[in-house]
């Protein structure tokens, strides 16, 4: 039996059957996915861990990795049979499930309205693209088939989405094993082989029907614990690092500049028409879009760091060199006593002073939300008929009854992170204003 093996840190080897698994290899092979090599996994959290310069592209074949571990261990412990059709339509979905997403990843992904699960199933459909050419090439209903399992799941596709988006999915068992890798820790690992030796299908009332998806056995129960506080802690130290949030926000504000000296009719030089449209206007065709990446908004933003345009050159200057703005607590600790019309009150004195130091609030002034961001961590849906395999982990009895994993009796530990919604606050500013937008927030 002839394969391809690709070499990764995180699977040692990943495997591809040239006989019967030669669409993978093509769709690996093709523009869009050869596209992902050159985007971030973690957007702009190599400015906060350096080694985090890992691409979309090694997730991608991670995913897909586990995808097809996943099928083999449903089938053999759930004994399920899956056609030759599914199995490729499930790998090919695990490949393709990051393909639209655009330039630093999740930080600018709704630059235009659009998330990168639109642009994912746009490209896919396309019939302009290479994936989509390919995939009509092992069946002219396959690019739908893949949809549906990834976005649009009826009842037959149930059990295949959830494999790549619910609770445990192996879109999140990558990344989080990959991006502790890359970010030289151990907050996000676990027994990932014991999940897959234990998990089988179950199913769910839901109204008139019964619902079937992945769930896990009860001697699962302690490496599912470790999975959930690997995903929280991963959560806290990287994804909503304070350091990183602040890159992003001077990122998006850099192409606010950007783009409101444009409205403006004031010069401003793009190294291409796909970037100009993706930052000024509201409209990008598919091939100008997958034009777009890590590499040409770092060009750009080295163009623009000698700007005429005091603003913009500056900002592009503190990005490249990391200088970027600083964090202020937003006082959370306070909020519950602080009014609306303190805060405000607040916020108009910070700006009348960034003004007298030379700062516009409008660009140097920014705020970020952790719980607005693209990852969370496990929090449960507490009625009954909201919990399924999107919201809920469930544990399988001896009797095949299945119980959301917090509400077990073992499980103490976990009910001190999923039964509180934590959001965290930032302000971020010049480090020139630093001291004196602190001093106005203590004072609320």
């Amino acid at each position: 039996m002839s394969q391809k093996v690709i070499c990764d840190p995180i699977h040692h080897y990943i495997y591809i059957d040239l006989a019967t698994e030669a669409l993978i290899l093509k769709l690996i092979n093709s523009r869009e996915i050869q596209r992902l090599r050159r985007i971030r996994q973690l957007g702009a959290s190599f400015f906060t861990y350096p080694s985090a310069e890992h691409s979309r592209f090694g997730h991608a074949l991670g995913t897909f990795h586990l995808a097809k571990t996943a099928l083999e261990y449903l089938e053999k412990n759930s004994e399920s049979k899956i056609s030759k059709h599914d199995r490729l339509a499930v790998m090919a979905a695990a490949l393709l499930h990051d393909v639209g997403h655009g330039p630093f990843s999740h930080v600018l992904e709704k630059k235009n309205g659009n998330s990168h699960e639109f642009w994912t199933e746009k490209l896919i459909t396309s019939g302009k693209t290479e994936i989509n050419y390919i995939l009509k090439k092992y069946g002219s209903t396959l690019p739908e088939k893949v949809i549906n399992i990834l976005f649009h799941p009826h009842k037959k596709y149930r059990v295949y989405n959830a494999l790549l988006s619910s609770q445990i999915d192996m879109d999140r068992m990558d990344y989080l094993l990959r991006d502790s890798y890359f970010c030289g820790n151990n907050y996000g690992t676990f027994d990932y082989r014991w999940l897959f030796h234990t998990m089988r299908i179950g199913s769910i009332p839901s109204g008139r029907m019964t619902l079937e998806q992945p769930m896990w056995i009860e001697k699962a129960i302690w490496a599912i614990e470790d999975y959930i506080f690997a995903r929280y802690n991963m959560y806290w130290t990287v994804y909503y690092h304070c350091a990183t949030r602040g890159y992003e926000e001077l990122l998006k504000t850099i192409l606010k500049r950007a783009k409101d000296l444009s409205e403006e009719n004031i010069p401003v030089e793009f190294v291409s028409d796909a970037l100009e449209m993706f930052i000024t206007k509201d409209r990008i065709s598919d091939d100008e879009y997958l034009s777009l990446d890590d590499s040409v908004l770092i060009m750009q933003l080295n163009i623009w760091s000698h700007a005429r345009d005091r603003v913009l050159r500056d900002l592009c200057q503190r990005f490249l060199s990391r200088k970027g703005l600083k964090w202020v607590d937003y006082r959370e600790e306070k909020d519950e006593k602080i009014d609306i019309r303190a805060r405000e009150d607040a916020q108009i004195r910070i700006a009348r002073e960034m003004k007298k130091l030379h700062f516009d609030p409008k660009y140097y002034f920014l705020g970020s939300v952790s719980a607005a961001k693209a990852y969370d961590y496990y929090r449960v849906e507490k009625g009954a008929d909201e919990q399924s395999a999107k919201t809920s982990i469930f544990i399988l009895d001896k009797k095949n009854n299945p119980t959301e994993i917090s509400a077990r009796k073992e499980m103490q530990r976990l009910k001190a992170i999923t039964g509180v919604s934590a959001i965290k606050k930032f302000y971020y500013v010049p480090e020139e204003c630093r001291a004196t937008v602190d001093r106005i927030l203590e004072k609320m």
